[in-house]
């Protein structure tokens, strides 16, 4: 996880996986990619609400 200021009291934060995968692992990409957004995205909102209190 990466924050940075953005000025008035707002922060930006940029949640970032990399790396690389083999076969089969690579073929199943999209399917975690998938799975694993939602769960971040929900996340990074718990994170807003709690920061912002």
């Amino acid at each position: 996880m990466i924050t940075s200021a953005t000025g008035n009291g707002q922060t930006t934060v940029q949640w970032i996986f990399t790396g690389t995968m083999k076969f089969p692992m690579n073929a199943m990409k999209s399917v975690f990619s998938n799975m694993l957004g939602k769960q971040l995205a929900a996340g990074l909102d718990n994170l807003k609400k709690v920061m912002e209190q």
